[in-house]
């Protein structure tokens, strides 16, 4: 969700509940959600009433239900993820992208679009082969198509270069959307090692 630009801008966002960004533009405050916009007239921005039952309502908009379902639906992609990983298989690794999506790896410019992405993932297979367990730390939805999950992983990659088996280990950070089609795709992916430089 992008912020709109206007006089002035205040973003709102608790744990478990939608976004909301208020924005005035021409003396109305427009609150947008990834799904609603409510416009409220500038002069009952501040009255208690008004802030408080569109909070109450933008709060609601993720439920216990709906985030424990998100919950199991995102560490199934992580599962089948990590599968993919460790066989080399790109075209799963693709499909569990959104066709946006944003490969962030470490020393590298961003790969954006499944075609770049692709092809990122064919030189990583090519070059290396996974050995990896991801373990999830944390799945948080901020809103109904958005989530943020903290993961880290542990294992080894074999360099076929010269077939040496070597210790991996990283966390990563991917940002989730709920497609058209109701499927959670991978929007965003970084990592970066957790292991110590070598002096």
């Amino acid at each position: 969700m992008k912020e709109r630009s206007g006089s002035a801008a205040i973003n709102f966002l608790k744990p478990r509940s939608v976004p909301l960004v208020a924005t005035e533009l021409d003396g109305v405050w427009h609150y947008w959600t990834s799904e609603e916009r409510y416009t409220v007239p500038r002069r009952t921005h501040f009255q208690p009433e008004e802030r408080i039952e569109t909070m109450r309502r933008l709060s609601n908009a993720v439920t216990d239900d709906n985030a424990a379902s998100a919950r199991a639906e995102i560490e199934r992609v992580l599962q089948t993820y990590e599968a993919a990983l460790n066989n080399s298989d790109t075209d799963t690794v693709i499909s569990l992208f959104s066709p946006d999506g944003v490969f962030m790896a470490p020393n590298r410019s961003s790969t954006v679009g499944v075609d770049a992405i692709k092809a990122a993932y064919e030189g990583i297979f090519q070059a290396i082969a996974f050995h990896t367990e991801l373990q999830v730390d944390e799945i948080m939805q901020i809103a109904p198509n958005w989530a943020f999950v903290r993961t880290n992983s542990n294992g080894f990659v074999t360099v076929k270069a010269i077939e040496q088996r070597v210790p991996d280990a990283n966390h990563e950070l991917f940002v989730f959307y709920k497609d058209q089609d109701n499927a959670w795709k991978i929007a965003r992916y970084c990592f970066s090692t957790t292991l110590p430089l070598r002096q």
